[in-house]
């Protein structure tokens, strides 16, 4: 007999007990319990289906496997792309070759060696990132995939944290290389980045921050080395059906036979029921048993009737003779009275053969009638009962429907409760914006709008989950971080205010400003054209925003200015001009294009174009009469020209436009050095020294509270008045109690 060979089954009990441990992210994201602040409501845009499993399986057993193809492509399908959605600016990895680098930068000088401190690390770190703190934690978490050549592969997970701090460390002078892996955290040209060839698995770099009780964390996100790609994303039924396939499992089916009815009871169906009783009636009350009875019964009262026997007596011959004519008599009577009493008989059979035909026909009636009535007897019964279930069906239903009413009462005052606070915080946000001055930088607004928009901000935060955010609330954020000069923060609440609303102008718009104030501090012109990139947007989704052609024109003379083009100053007169085409009474356009072609005059030398800048300066004075700016920046722009014709008189004028300056704000210090250093500029060109002392004068009557009698006194530029009487004379007037 030939024997079947055997399926060898793998999952021994070395194997059973390995795949037991395989609960890859189900489990090890439960050492991310810190991390992790609880499941989303809904499913954001930015999370995969199999972010969503993982979340969904966080508290149970469900097990993942690692099948043999996805072994064999050393896939990590254990590597979701965002952990948890936070509240800060996330850490980006890229992979770039061998290494994956990050967005966390050092200064260039920088170098992390054996001996570097932890306190080193934090300050470089402080120092070149401005959206983190003192006191932020940074985790490295790392996952490492295993493929084993026996057995089935699975995944440890490693995570180093490091606080950044330039204090506590200060004493214990604690290496950072002591806890953190070199192959995770290296330097290299500014950016810290892995070293190469390190563990196939995920990598991601976490920043978390305590906020009072809470903690907030950043977007993380784990990139798959070499290849950075997931395998594959499947339910955990799928994923153990395939891998149990790859692997050659074989699952016996287990057959059950049916079981044996015992004391079965038969029950037939009502409407079966009713058709056999009639049936059975039918065969009982035939109409032919009923005559064949009637018939019988009438055949024996023929026969008893007809049985009668009477006496013999003698009588005498005449008398026989009289008899016999008696008895011809009697029998032609009889003849005659049988003939009678036949046809009386038959009368009478036939009206006893018609009375129980009536008979008859009023029993079959009768019966009918009572089948009838049975019959009607059990559709009233089960109309009854029909009946009965839809009252308690009904009842039931009402009972349902009461619940119901008064869950949408409920609800409904709910739902009232929740729109009122909705229309409450349109309402709020609506005044905040419309009390946002358009020509004020975010931290030039009243102190009051600032406060406000801080304190929707904090609620926000502290009241609302991430996905309840809305398109104005991510807004806000970013104003309000813009207000405290976090512009890498703003970028991101506006990257996310637009991806809510995809055409929210006013949010292109400020995400532009932003860049361009985080340039400022950089000095990097990528940003700047990264700024214009944002105006652009803003102008696709509203054609007529004055503002945003108005911070175009200002990005593209801050460009030139870092390039000296000469074509983008150009430019930026276009975007201008399309401003106040939109807004002919906007002072700050007419303002910013001064200021553009007094950068190009000075470029070029060219007095027409100083001329020029004059005009414009004097159509945003126009429009707004107190901009002390324009006052101040016209006057840089008549000393630059003076100074490019020697001309006195121009330097005069410039001192008028400081000291309209000055007057409209007393606290302006930038036009007080302004007309300081205009002052000392007249004293370099020839011109009579007792000319200069009048314009001194001036100067130090307004200035007197704004400097010392050293600032005059020590200037070498005032070298030459010195030797003059009458330098002294006006020292000693405005500052008497100074003593040389």
């Amino acid at each position: 007999m030939e024997t079947k060979p055997t399926t060898r089954n793998p999952r021994t009990e070395n194997q059973q007990a390995q795949r037991a441990q395989l609960t890859n992210l189900v489990t090890t994201y439960q050492t991310l319990s810190s991390f992790i602040r609880g499941a989303y409501p809904s499913k954001p845009k930015n999370l995969s289906d199999y972010n969503m499993f993982i979340k969904e399986n966080l508290s149970s057993r469900v097990k993942v496997y690692l099948n043999k193809a996805e072994a064999f492509q050393k896939a990590c399908i254990v590597a979701p792309y965002n952990i948890s959605e936070g509240r800060l600016q996330g850490i980006e990895t890229v992979v770039q070759g061998d290494v994956l680098r990050t967005s966390l930068r050092v200064p260039r000088s920088f170098r992390i060696e054996d001996d570097t401190t932890v306190e080193d690390v934090s300050m470089a770190l402080l120092r070149a990132n401005p959206q983190m703190q003192e006191g932020d934690q940074i985790s490295i978490l790392h996952l490492i995939q295993h493929v084993p050549e026996k057995g089935v592969p699975h995944v440890t997970w490693k995570q180093y944290d490091f606080t950044l701090d330039t204090i506590s460390y200060g004493a214990i002078h604690s290496e950072f290389y002591s806890d953190i892996p070199k192959s995770l955290f290296r330097v290299n040209n500014g950016c810290i980045e892995t070293g190469a060839g390190i563990e196939m698995g995920g990598v991601a770099y976490v920043l978390s921050r305590e906020v009072g009780r809470k903690t907030q964390i950043s977007t993380q996100s784990i990139v798959l080395t070499p290849d950075n790609s997931i395998y594959k994303e499947y339910s955990s039924e799928e994923k153990k059906k395939e891998a149990a396939g790859s692997y050659a499992v074989v699952a016996k089916k287990k057959t059950v036979a049916p079981k044996k009815a015992v004391n079965t009871k038969v029950v037939i169906p009502k409407n079966e029921y009713l058709h056999g009783f009639i049936s059975k009636s039918k065969k009982i009350l035939s109409m032919k048993k009923i005559l064949i009875v009637l018939l019988l019964v009438f055949g024996v009262a023929m026969v008893a009737q007809n049985n009668m026997v009477g006496q013999e007596e003698t009588y005498t011959k005449k008398e026989v003779g009289l008899i016999k004519q008696m008895q011809e008599l009697s029998e032609r009577q009889r003849s005659v009275e049988d003939k009678i009493g036949m046809q009386d008989k038959y009368i009478d059979t036939v009206k006893e053969n018609i009375s129980d035909f009536k008979t008859s026909v009023i029993a079959i009636t009768t019966i009918v009638l009572a089948l009838g009535g049975i019959i009607v007897s059990i559709i009233i019964s089960m109309q009854n009962r029909k009946t009965k279930e839809a009252v308690k069906k009904s009842n039931k239903d009402l009972e349902e429907i009461k619940k119901i009413k008064e869950e949408i009462i409920k609800n409904k005052g709910i739902v009232s409760k929740n729109k009122e606070q909705v229309e409450k915080d349109a309402s709020e946000i609506r005044k905040m914006r419309e009390d946002i001055q358009s020509d004020k930088t975010p931290n030039e607004q009243t102190p009051e709008l600032q406060n406000k928009i801080k304190a929707y901000a904090e609620k926000t935060t502290e009241t609302k989950t991430i996905v309840e955010y809305t398109a104005d609330d991510w807004f806000l954020l970013g104003y309000d971080a813009q207000i405290k000069e976090k512009h890498e923060d703003a970028c991101f609440y506006y990257k996310k205010a637009i991806e809510s609303k995809p055409d929210y102008a006013d949010a292109y718009n400020n995400w532009g400003i932003a860049l361009s104030e985080l340039d400022q501090l950089k000095s990097n012109p990528a940003l700047f054209e990264e700024s214009i990139i944002k105006y652009k947007k803003a102008i696709e989704s509203k054609p007529d925003y004055a503002d945003a052609y108005n911070n175009w024109g200002i990005a593209l003379s801050n460009l030139a200015q870092l390039k000296s083009e000469s074509a983008l100053f150009e430019e930026s007169f276009d975007k201008y001009r399309k401003a106040i085409e939109l807004r002919p009474d906007d002072p700050e356009a007419y303002y910013n294009w001064g200021k553009a072609l007094s950068h190009l005059a000075k470029l070029r030398s060219d007095p027409a174009l100083f001329e020029e800048s004059f005009i414009k300066y004097r159509e945003a004075i126009k429009s707004k009469p107190n901009d002390a700016d324009a006052y101040n920046n016209w006057g840089s722009s008549l000393w630059e020209l003076a100074e490019l014709k020697s001309d006195p008189a121009l330097f005069e004028e410039s001192f008028g436009k400081y000291k309209k300056a000055i007057e409209i704000n007393p606290d302006y210090t930038t036009a007080y050095y302004n007309w300081l250093f205009a002052l000392k500029q007249l004293t370099q060109i020839k011109i009579n020294i007792e000319k200069l002392f009048p314009y001194l004068e001036e100067y130090l009557e307004y200035c007197k509270d704004k400097i010392t009698r050293s600032d005059i006194e020590n200037d070498a530029d005032f070298a030459t008045l010195k030797e003059y009487p009458r330098f002294r004379q006006l020292l000693d007037k405005y500052f008497p109690k100074e003593k040389s």
